[in-house]
């Protein structure tokens, strides 16, 4: 998942903006209902892992959200929003809206990957992990689920 810098929150927590179909920007929902098949099929087998800009802002960067099988060879894009930043209370929205909308479609996440760039870093803070502070201290990696 490639996590990047808009600088209002709120403005991304629309479902209609959330939501996209037909490769438009947003959570790909004929692919969210494709991955809800798949598990209901056979539940053993699939495991998964995986502001302030205006529309006529030039997108330098590209947020994605991949769901990647842990069994079976697999990976299906969900999601991806084109952005010139995104804040990491954004990110933090829209990675817990993935996990929402994957969970009610019966998705279990058991992992979240990401480069350290400092904005995933206090996204994950926001979270609830422990990323930065003494190198002598252990970290906290993991965060609750929005959902459950």
């Amino acid at each position: 998942m490639v996590l990047f810098p808009p600088s209002s929150a709120s403005r991304f927590t629309s479902k209609e903006w959330l939501c996209s179909v037909d490769g438009k920007p947003g959570l790909n929902k004929m692919m969210l209902d494709m991955l809800e098949r798949r598990c209901q099929e056979d539940q053993a087998k699939y495991g998964y892992m995986g502001d302030g800009n205006n529309e006529t802002d030039v997108a330098t960067e590209a947020l994605v959200f991949m769901v990647v099988g842990l069994q079976g060879h697999w990976k299906a894009p969900i999601a991806y929003y084109l952005t010139k930043s995104l804040s990491p209370e954004t990110q933090r929205v829209l990675l817990s809206h993935a996990l929402e909308e994957l969970h009610a479609r019966g998705i279990r996440v058991v992992s979240v990957t990401m480069d350290g760039h400092a904005s995933n870093v206090s996204m994950c803070n926001q979270l609830g992990c422990e990323l930065k502070g003494n190198p002598q201290e252990p970290l906290k990696t993991s965060f609750p689920h929005p959902s459950t």
